[in-house]
């Protein structure tokens, strides 16, 4: 779970629209432990 948090940090900076697509994915999936709240939020 840290790993995918950390990567989704990562991945913010790097790929935002590949970000967003994955962060759509855990919404749909319910899995909000997984979501990268600090970016979300921003």
């Amino acid at each position: 779970m840290v790993n995918q948090i950390t990567d989704l940090k990562l991945l913010y900076e790097e790929d935002y629209f590949l970000w967003l697509e994955e962060t759509i994915k855990l919404l749909n999936n319910c899995q909000l432990e997984n979501l990268d709240y600090e970016n979300l939020i921003e």
